[in-house]
This record gives C-alpha cells, sequence and structure tokens, in this order.
C-alpha cells in the first residue's frame, strides 16, 4: 500500500471518528475513572482495528440493579458479595451496557499486587496468649494471597483446613490443571505463605505467629509474579464469607484515585456486613500523602500501616487520606526497618517467616504488618467466645483494636490524636483482649445525644467511636468526652465513619461520654470503646435535692445495668424498689410524708455490683389555693332571685372549714353558710372535697344595688385564705328589644313572628297578642334566652285579611317593657308551571318524523293547566286539572320552530303562571338542504344533510408544515323566534371540543376503565380525531392541543418536521390511558416541496428521546393524506418525514442524539467508508500525476 495513501486513509479516519467520537454521553458517568481514561484515549487508536479487523477487548467488573443484565454478554464470573459480574467486553460492548438503566457501575477489572517489602517482633502477642492462654484455637483466618505451601508450621495439627484457587489469567491458572478455579492453593510466589505464617505459624524456637492454632483458609487469587485481577480477589472474598472466616486477611492492593472504582472496595464493606473482620495492607507507597491503595480505603476495612521496631513510622507505609478524605491507616503493626541488609540480622531489619518448600525468609512491607493484626484479632475472637459463648461483631471488633494502641512512637512525632500517618497508633495485642468489654453500642437518630459514663483511674484514656456505613451514606457522628471541667472532641472530616479522643495528663474520677447525631439521615448504629472501664452507677430519677408542696412522692431510680436487689432507705425506713424496665427502678407504696427535712439513700447491693446514692429534699405545705367562679360587675341577677356562689379550692392536706362573707347589709358585712346568718357556721369538708359552694338569697337589697362577697377556706393544718372580693349587681334595667317587622304573608302558608329581648338580668315572661284568630289574644311564649318565635298558622291565613300583633315582656325584677303594634295583610299564593318535552325541561330539537311527548304540570293540586302551541294557529294541545300530556307526531310539521306553552290562569287565592319553550323541527340525514341549520345531524355536505363534516379542501401550506382553515363556513343561525344552538360534531356524546386557531381544547367527563372513546376533533384541524383506550376510571379530564415549537433543551428528532404538536392533561395521567390512536393529516405540497414520500411520514413521541410510532395512512383529500399512529399515552409529538434520498445534507441535529434517533454505528460506519474511499480515490489521482512509486512497507 502506498504510504501517502495509508496516511491520508490514516488522517481521514481519525478525523472522521474524533467527529463522532467528540460527543459527551451520559454513559460514561456509570465508568470507573481508569476505564473511562481507555475509552478516550482508545477513539483514535484505528491502526489496529484496520489491521486486526477486531475492536480492543477490555477485562471489566459490572455491577447491576438487575441480574438479568447478565444475558446481554457473556459473562467470566458472577458474584454474590456484590451485585455483579465479571466479562471481557469490546468497547461497543462496554458502550451499550452503559447505556442501560439496570447497569449502575463498569469499572476495570484491575491488577493488585501482593505487597511485599521487612520486621520486628510481635507486639506483645506472646505475653497476651501466656497471660490468656489464647492461641486463636477455632478461629477461621482467611489469607487471600498467592496461596500457601504447606510448611511445618502449619502441620500440628494440619491447620489448613480449606483451600480454593482463583486464577482467571489464561496465561497462568489453577493448579492442578490450569483451570479457572480449583480447590487446590498451592504457592508458587512465597509471598502468601509468608504472610500466613506472621498470622498463625508455630514456629518453636524461631517465634510463633499472632495466632499460633487458629485454622488457615488457603485462598489463592495473586499468580506466581505475585498480581491478580480483581475479580479472581472478589470471588475470593466471596468464598471466604461463604465458608464462614471470621478474618480475611489481604496483604495486597492498587493504587487507584477513587477508591469506590474499585469493586474490590464494595465487596470488603459487604463482607464485614455480613460479620467477617477484612483486615488489609495500606500499601507501600509512601512517604507521600494520599497514597493509601485499594481496598484499604474502604470504610468498613481495617486498613494497617507499617513501623519499625522502634515504632517510628516507616518511610514506605502508605499515608492518608483516602480520595474522599478519610482519615487512613486505620493503625499500625511492626512491618519491618526501611532497609534489609540480609536476613541474618532479622532482629533488627525485616520480618522473618515461614517461606516455600519449608524454608524461611525475611521481608518488610505493610504486607508484613497486615497478619500481625489478623491474628491478634484471632485471639480477640478466641477470648470473647470462651467469655461470652459467641463471636464478636465484626465492627466492635474493629473498634477494639483501633483502642488498643500503643501511642508512644506517634507522639514522638508530634501526633496526639488519630492522624493520617500512624492511624489510632500502633496494635497492642495484650491491650485488645484487655479492654475488649469495655465497650458499648446502639443505634442514634438526628439530634439526638446518648450519654454514657467511664472511671478514669489512670492520667490518660482512649475513646473510640465508630459506625458502620456504606459508600453511599455519609452520617455525622461527634464524640465528646469530659469531666466536670473539661469536654475533649476532635473532628474529622464529614465523609470519615470514625471518631477519637485521646486524654492526656488526665484527673482521675468520672468521666461523661457523648455521642451526639449531629446529622443522621436514618438510625445509624455505632460502636463505642474505651481503654477504661464504663461505669455502672445509679441516677436518681426523684425526688430531687429541692423543696416540695406534697408529701406524696414518688421515689425511682436508673442504673446503667440491670441487678436484682434494689433498696431505698427514706428517713432510715427501708423500702423495696420495683424493677419495671432493664434499667429503672421505682416505689409508689411509700407513706405520706409529714412537712419538714428529709433524706433517701437508695442502694444496690447484689452480687454484681454494690453503689449508693443519697439526696435530700425538704416538704413544706402551702396555704389551700383556689378559683374562684369568675364573677364581676357584669354579673347582675334580678331582684327576686339566687345566685350559686363557689370557689373550687385545692390543697395539699386536705380542706378543713370553708365559708361566705357578703356586705348585703353594710359595715363590715356577714359570715354565713347556706343562709345562715350573723353567726358562722363552719363547714367540715374531708380530704377531696374541694368545692365551696353557697347558695345566696336577696331579702333586703334594692335595685342596683351593687354586693361584695369573698370565701375564706382553711386546711387541716389551719392554714387559711381567702378568693379575692367578687361583686355583682341587682338588675335595676328595663328589658329592650330588638324587632324583625314580619310584614308580609300569604294565603295557604305560616306566617312566623319574631324578636330579640335583652336584660342586664334575666327575662321572666314573654306574651304574643294579636288577632289573628279574630280578636287580640295574648299567647305566652316559651322562655328561649334572648330569641323568642310565634307561629300563626296557615288556616288562619286568608287572602286580603289584616292581622296587626306587639310583644309583651317582664325580667325577673318585674320591670316590664312591649315593643309597637305591627301589622300585614295576607295576599295571594304564586303558582309554577312546568313544561316539559320529551322528559326534559328546555328548548329540543327533533328530526322530521320523531315523536314529540310535551307534559304541563302545575304546583296546586285540582288546578287547571293549559298546553299551547302556535302549530297551526294557538291550538290548545291539552287543558285540565292534572298534568297533561300531549303527543306530537312531527311528520305533520313543517322545518322550522314552534312555540309551546303551558299556563295557569289566575283566580282568587292564586296567581297567573306560565312557561314557554321552542321546539324545532329539523332535516334528517340524506335531505336536501342549504345550510347545516337545517339538518338534524348538524353538517349540510354538498347540498345534502349529514351527521360528520365533509373532506373540506385546504389552502397549500407552508414548508414549516403550519396550515389554515378553509372550506365549509360555520352553521348559520335557526330561524326565529330564537336562535337554536349549532349541533355539536359529537353529537349524542358528553364530550365537548372547543376548537381555537393554535389551541383546541378538549373535555371529558367520563370514561369507563376498558372503554374505547372515540372523540372527533375538526376535518378543518392538523389533529382531526383522538381515540382513547382507558385502563382506569377518567373523570372530569380536559386535553389541550396546541402546536408549538420545539423546546430548547429537546433535541429535535431526524428528518423534516411538519409540526410539534402538544399535549397537556388534566386530571388525566398516561397510566390511565392503555393506548390512544391520533388521526392528523399533512399537506400534499409538504411533501412535494421536500421530495418525501408518502410512506415516510410519521408521528415521533417524546419522552426521554424520540420514538417513531406505528403509523399507517387512512384517507386523502386533494391537498392533504391522513395517517393515524398509535401511542402509548400523551406527551409531546412531533410529524416528521424522511427525504427520498439521504445522502449528504445537515446532520449536525442528529450528532448529538441518543436513543432510537441517535447517530448508530451504521451511520459511523457509512460516513467512515465514504471519507475513506474519496481519500483513496484522491491519493490515487495525486500519486499518478506526480509519477511517484513509493515501496510498501509495514506500517
Amino acid at each position: 500500500m502506498n504510504r501517502v495513501f495509508v496516511v491520508s486513509v490514516v488522517a481521514a479516519l481519525l478525523l472522521t471518528i474524533s467527529t463522532v467520537g467528540s460527543q459527551d454521553y451520559d454513559w460514561k458517568q456509570k465508568l470507573g475513572y481508569d476505564l473511562r481514561q481507555i475509552i478516550d484515549e482508545s477513539k483514535p487508536s484505528t491502526l489496529k482495528i484496520l489491521q486486526s479487523g477486531t475492536e480492543r477487548q477490555v477485562d471489566v467488573i459490572v455491577l447491576t440493579k438487575d441480574v438479568s443484565v447478565k444475558n446481554s454478554v457473556a459473562i467470566e464470573r458472577e458474584f454474590s458479595i456484590i451485585q455483579g459480574f465479571s466479562a471481557k467486553l469490546s468497547l461497543t460492548e462496554i458502550e451499550n451496557l452503559a447505556e442501560n438503566p439496570n447497569v449502575e457501575k463498569i469499572t476495570l477489572n484491575h491488577v493488585f499486587t501482593a505487597k511485599r517489602a521487612g520486621s520486628t517482633p510481635v507486639m506483645r502477642t506472646d505475653f497476651a496468649s501466656e497471660t490468656f492462654n489464647i492461641n486463636g484455637t477455632n478461629v477461621n483466618i482467611s489469607i487471600i494471597d498467592s496461596g500457601v505451601f504447606n510448611h511445618t508450621e502449619f502441620q500440628s495439627p494440619n491447620r489448613i483446613i480449606l483451600q480454593k484457587c482463583f486464577i482467571s489469567d489464561i496465561r497462568v491458572q489453577c493448579p492442578p490443571n490450569n483451570s479457572t478455579t480449583s480447590s487446590n492453593a498451592t504457592d508458587d510466589n512465597g509471598h502468601g505463605t509468608h504472610v500466613t505464617g506472621i498470622a498463625a505459624g508455630e514456629g518453636g524456637s524461631l517465634g510463633n505467629g499472632s495466632a499460633r492454632n487458629a485454622n488457615i483458609f488457603a485462598v489463592k487469587a495473586l499468580d506466581s509474579s505475585g498480581s491478580g485481577s480483581e475479580s479472581d480477589i472478589i470471588s475470593a472474598v466471596e468464598w471466604s464469607v461463604n465458608n464462614r472466616a471470621n478474618v480475611i486477611s489481604m496483604s495486597l492492593g492498587m493504587t487507584i484515585t477513587n477508591c469506590y472504582d474499585s469493586v474490590l472496595s464494595d465487596a470488603v464493606d459487604n463482607a464485614t456486613s455480613n460479620g467477617v473482620l477484612v483486615v488489609v495492607a495500606a500499601g507501600n507507597s509512601g512517604p507521600s500523602s494520599n497514597t493509601i491503595d485499594a481496598p484499604g480505603c474502604a470504610k468498613k476495612a481495617l486498613t494497617v500501616g507499617a513501623v519499625n521496631k522502634s515504632d517510628k513510622i516507616t518511610s514506605y507505609s502508605s499515608r492518608g487520606s483516602t480520595g474522599s478524605n478519610r482519615t487512613k491507616p486505620d493503625l499500625v503493626a511492626i512491618g519491618g526497618n526501611d532497609t534489609i541488609n540480609h536476613c541474618s540480622n532479622i532482629t533488627t531489619s525485616g520480618v522473618l517467616s515461614t517461606y516455600l518448600d519449608n524454608d524461611y525468609a525475611c521481608a518488610k512491607g505493610t504486607s508484613m504488618a497486615t497478619p500481625f493484626v489478623s491474628g491478634i484479632a484471632a485471639l480477640l475472637y478466641e477470648q470473647y467466645n470462651r467469655t461470652f459463648g459467641y463471636y464478636p461483631n465484626s465492627n466492635l471488633v474493629k473498634a477494639v483494636l483501633m483502642t488498643a494502641v500503643n501511642t508512644t512512637g506517634m507522639q514522638a512525632d508530634g501526633y496526639t490524636q488519630r492522624n493520617n500517618v500512624y492511624g489510632s497508633g500502633r496494635i497492642d495485642a495484650y491491650e485488645a483482649i484487655r479492654i475488649m468489654n469495655f465497650t458499648r453500642n446502639g443505634t442514634i437518630s438526628q439530634n439526638e445525644t446518648k450519654t454514657y459514663y467511664i472511671n478514669v483511674t489512670s492520667t490518660s484514656a482512649k475513646v473510640t467511636l465508630y459506625w458502620p456505613e456504606n459508600s453511599s451514606v455519609n452520617n455525622n457522628l461527634d464524640l465528646i468526652v469530659g469531666n466536670s471541667t473539661l469536654n475533649y472532641s476532635y473532628a474529622t472530616g464529614t465523609n470519615d465513619n470514625v471518631e477519637q479522643v485521646f486524654i492526656y495528663n488526665s484527673t482521675s474520677g468520672l468521666w461523661k461520654i457523648y455521642v451526639n447525631g449531629t446529622t443522621v439521615s436514618n438510625p445509624q448504629a455505632f460502636y463505642l470503646v474505651s481503654d477504661t472501664s464504663f461505669s455502672d452507677f445509679i441516677t436518681i430519677q426523684s425526688p430531687l435535692n429541692q423543696t416540695y408542696t406534697t408529701g406524696s412522692l414518688h421515689f425511682n431510680m436508673t442504673v446503667t445495668k440491670p441487678v436484682s436487689n434494689a433498696t431505698v432507705s427514706i428517713d432510715n425506713v427501708n423500702h423495696t424498689l420495683t424493677n419495671d424496665t432493664l434499667f429503672h427502678y421505682y416505689n409508689l407504696t411509700v407513706p405520706l410524708l409529714s412537712e419538714g427535712f428529709h433524706n433517701a439513700t437508695f442502694y444496690i447491693n447484689d452480687s454484681n455490683v454494690f453503689m449508693i446514692n443519697t439526696t435530700y429534699f425538704t416538704v413544706e405545705y402551702l396555704s389551700p389555693t383556689y378559683l374562684v367562679n369568675g364573677t364581676n360587675s357584669t354579673i347582675v341577677i334580678g331582684k327576686f332571685n339566687s345566685i350559686l356562689l363557689f370557689a373550687n379550692w385545692t390543697d395539699l392536706e386536705g380542706l378543713g372549714y370553708a365559708w361566705l362573707w357578703t356586705n348585703e347589709t353594710g359595715g363590715n358585712g356577714i359570715n354565713y353558710t347556706s343562709g345562715t346568718y350573723n353567726s358562722p357556721i363552719n363547714i367540715n369538708l374531708t380530704f377531696g372535697e374541694t368545692w365551696s359552694n353557697f347558695t345566696w338569697s336577696n331579702t333586703s337589697v334594692n335595685l342596683g344595688d351593687i354586693i361584695s362577697w369573698k370565701i375564706y377556706a382553711n386546711d387541716t393544718s389551719g392554714k387559711e385564705n381567702s378568693t379575692v372580693e367578687s361583686i355583682f349587681t341587682i338588675d335595676n334595667f328595663t328589658p329592650t328589644f330588638n324587632n324583625t317587622k314580619n310584614t308580609s304573608a300569604v294565603y295557604n302558608e305560616s306566617f312566623q313572628a319574631n324578636s330579640s329581648f335583652y336584660d342586664n338580668g334575666s327575662i321572666h315572661t314573654v306574651l304574643f297578642e294579636s288577632n289573628f284568630s279574630g280578636s287580640l289574644t295574648n299567647y305566652t311564649v316559651a322562655n328561649s334566652g334572648s330569641e323568642y318565635y310565634f307561629t300563626v298558622g296557615y288556616g288562619n291565613q286568608t287572602v286580603n285579611k289584616f292581622v296587626v300583633y306587639r310583644w309583651h315582656v317582664n325580667d325577673t325584677s318585674g320591670l316590664y317593657n312591649s315593643t309597637e303594634q305591627f301589622n300585614y295583610t295576607v295576599g295571594k299564593a304564586a303558582t309554577s308551571v312546568r313544561l316539559f318535552l320529551n322528559g326534559t325541561e328546555g328548548n329540543k330539537n327533533y328530526q322530521k318524523g320523531s315523536i314529540a311527548n310535551i307534559t304541563a304540570t302545575v304546583n296546586i293540586t285540582g288546578k287547571n293547566v293549559t298546553i299551547v302551541s302556535n302549530f297551526t294557529g294557538s291550538d290548545i294541545l291539552a287543558n285540565g286539572t292534572t298534568p297533561q300530556q300531549n303527543t306530537t307526531n312531527t311528520s305533520n310539521l313543517n322545518i322550522s320552530v314552534y312555540n309551546i306553552t303551558a299556563y295557569f290562569s289566575a283566580d282568587e287565592n292564586y296567581t297567573a303562571s306560565s312557561v314557554t319553550y321552542y321546539l324545532s323541527v329539523l332535516k334528517p340525514d340524506g335531505e336536501s338542504c342549504s345550510a347545516a341549520s337545517e339538518c338534524f345531524g348538524g353538517y349540510c355536505n354538498s347540498g345534502a344533510c349529514a351527521s360528520s363534516s365533509p373532506p373540506s379542501p385546504s389552502s397549500s401550506s407552508s414548508s414549516s408544515g403550519s396550515s389554515s382553515s378553509s372550506g365549509s363556513s360555520s352553521p348559520p343561525p335557526s330561524a326565529s323566534p330564537i336562535p337554536t344552538p349549532t349541533p355539536s360534531p359529537i353529537t349524542g356524546q358528553a364530550v365537548k371540543v372547543t376548537l381555537n386557531d393554535e389551541k383546541t381544547s378538549i373535555n371529558i367527563p367520563s370514561i369507563p376503565p376498558n372503554t374505547v372513546k372515540e372523540i372527533p376533533v375538526s376535518d378543518d384541524y392538523i389533529i382531526q380525531k383522538i381515540s382513547i383506550t382507558s385502563s382506569g376510571t377518567i373523570t372530569n379530564a380536559e386535553i389541550k392541543i396546541e402546536k408549538v415549537s420545539l423546546p430548547s433543551d429537546i433535541v429535535p428528532p431526524v428528518g423534516d418536521v411538519f409540526e410539534y404538536i402538544k399535549f397537556d392533561e388534566t386530571n388525566i395521567t398516561n397510566s390511565q390511558i392503555a393506548s390512544v390512536n391520533i388521526s392528523f393529516k399533512v399537506s400534499k405540497a409538504w411533501l412535494s416541496q421536500n421530495n418525501m414520500s408518502e410512506s415516510s411520514v410519521h408521528l415521533a413521541r417524546y419522552t426521554i428521546q424520540w420514538d417513531l410510532l406505528n403509523t399507517t395512512k387512512t384517507g386523502e383529500t386533494q391537498d392533504d393524506i391522513t395517517y393515524t399512529a398509535t401511542s402509548p399515552g400523551l406527551s409531546i409529538f412531533s410529524i416528521v418525514g424522511m427525504p427520498s434520498e439521504e445522502v449528504g445534507g445537515n446532520n449536525e441535529a442528529q450528532t448529538s442524539q441518543t436513543g432510537l434517533f441517535a447517530l448508530t454505528k451504521n451511520n459511523s460506519i457509512v460516513l467512515l467508508i465514504i471519507a475513506l474511499s474519496i481519500v483513496a480515490v484522491v491519493s490515487y489521482v495525486i500519486t499518478k500525476r506526480a509519477g511517484i512509486r513509493l515501496p510498501l512497507g509495514r506500517s
């Protein structure tokens, strides 16, 4: 091939591909950062495609929302620890998958490597093992690495109880048969055997691993080079969880920008949620910051950095924070010095451990630090199970290990709190076992605070708060530790899920721990650990150190743990307390306490704990208190009335005596009870009787007097009190009134008179005086407060009768008043006549030849009603004293409008009444006509009546697709005497269609479910008819159809657009619509101008993209073609057509779309072929003319 030609082809190809690939697809947001880079960098890599004919394949891991996604590609391995699979996919397949809404994330199937790098002796593991007699027995440690050689240190007994291999690399696979999985985890690298010896080796004089008797799961996921794919490691984690590992130890990792671009980080979090502690190496990329490897960056991983034998951080140990600003590592362990000169100097350089062929080797790195921690965790699991009978929660273990640290080394480097270099500090195995029960856990909600106590006995204290949360959750909990003098807190980043407080040079005593739910979306579980024991103590709830005004008190307390023996000593008398919850104790049977000073001492004395707490309080009774009835100067009573005076008394001891004082005789007044004067009588009220009631009767007062009074009371202790002085007034005002003048009445109806009376005191008697029965007579009216009514029966109401009436009233003081005299004359009663045409009231249209049923009624029984028409003059159609009916055959009538009148003639007791409606006789379909107003069907088509509109000619449409109304005019008004409404184009239907030039409104009263409703719109409108198939009940709905411009946020569809149509719905949703058929028309002129065939026209619907609808031609006129399309619902639609020859043209509108109208891969290939062909021809011509001959060579 000519090199000029090759270069030209490549240039054209790159230009074409860069144009196609320049689009910013949303699907890329689902790709991990590394995978996005590969996609972007691979766009111009075309020579490989030309030479090989195949597209690049990439190892990926796909996280899904729906397991069915796996059926769309050839997968390599499916996972259960995460919902997803691994696969080798082309870039095109990756793009297609990313566009699937059920795909959550696609990342590279990263390659992880063993983190080998030297060591020092173990961190008090031997001391812990000897002190507590523990060595990891029955605890399962899964070592995920390069496999494990069955070294002699693991054989007494054989502690490699399970093996599994996951190696999917086609070059190096699992022994013994080179399969992707097997039950043989033989180590062919040495790294896995080395870290296993650190965690669980039994080396005798050479030293032991942290947990020398732990069970070993040998899991091979790294090949002989120490590398392995992410999918293999995820499978190894999943297998370890399913086989009930207690601890997973991973001395491996990879550098990554975003922690959770590595799906292995999700798998680690999920393993922890399934109860497995996952211990991971931080990495050997120090001393730079932000170098924590994945999956050590995961929130729930226990991430381990490395220090040397002097507890100083090594230069190689990776530092935090993570990409999401979480503090890492979590802690550090011995990993070896920065350099190793030779293994003979193992005490000063590296970590000596088991190796291949029963040999030993030394190495350094966070890989060596990690299994130290894994083994210490196994010791903790064993001791916890031995103590409590079950294994601890993995989250609790992480919190304990982060608290069981030595901070000497990091303090020497200037770090006093948790940091991104040392984490919490260097792990201490003995300390982990010692503090394993110094824990609390619970859940906390937004703005909630939990309080705990620790008993600080040394000069320092450590407290850890850890809350496990998934990668998508960012709750914020705050930890505060303090005593009566100081509070300590050390906040971390908002994405962190650990807070710790390390106190130095503290004072001993009881310290409080506060856990605050500062920002919590849902109740969040948390774990709290201290290096000093939590204190159990009594909190007295009642009584407190204060004064009480009652001697009836409740005695209760809370305790920080359940106890079996609780007592309260009240004034040196013991009372047993009852337990109503796990921590709450109370007593309600203590005798009533006397006034004075008291004490209560609460005791807890059982086999678990002895506690004591005392409170001192005072009981002091008050004088009786009261609520008076609120009498004041607005209370007025009649001269001959009595009044009940009362006070509601309250006293803590009980009332003794009560009495009433008034001033009605002047001077110092009178003390009396129940009407007894001058000599006070004490009323003995027993405890609980709080009301003092006295009835006062008027004997010597005058109208207008103001009476003062108050009530006294004392209690059984002799303390006295009285109400405030109150007053009331003796009524001296004449009653007043406010009348409603009822001055009209009619024959055969009742008449009601009413009046309102007001008095400062009380109304005594009301009389109604009238002559309605013949002569003036007084009638007593029942007392009803202020409103009074009297009804004159209809039997006493005769036409032209003259009636007079008035009201009389007196009050309880004997004061009198009356109204003026009113009158009225009885008038005639009104009548009402009703007229019905075929059962309904109102004007009515009839098709000639149909039957008109005419009915008239009057609302007065036995009165004559008459029906009159102007069919042939002034015809009387019916007449009588019962409802009248007439049947008229319209075949005998002319096409016209007729008056129908029903009336009642007046007599001596009733007024006249009549009603008139119009009966229109119209032509049936087929008869000749000159106007639509003559036709019952509502249309006059070509001189004949019809029930639907004719195909009407329309003016030519412009290229934009807009059309104007033409053809038939609106129906003329009906003949006199009144206009008859023009029949609707949808006669007989309840649907109402309102036409407008640019917007059409359709009102739908109701459509039952599973019903087809056809709605004609207009033959002159672009949308001529819609047919709705309902899936649910539709009521009071409105659909507005409007021609619109394309919204700026929607890309246009492919092809030429005739019109955009928008449907707006009220009280109807697409969930209520099974389907809708939309009939529309397109002008032939537009098709011709744009070189389109009839079959290229479609209706397209926009949801999140343009979707072509099934569209069929259903008719045509001289100017237009009619189509019908079926849509699953309503939205924005476009009427589009495709030119007959789709070559060249401006396709800019297409290049940024996705979905049905997107630039497809076929389009890209066409463009590519065209570009290559043009360049080939041009290059050939150029080289021919220039006479250039270049030798062919390899590109």
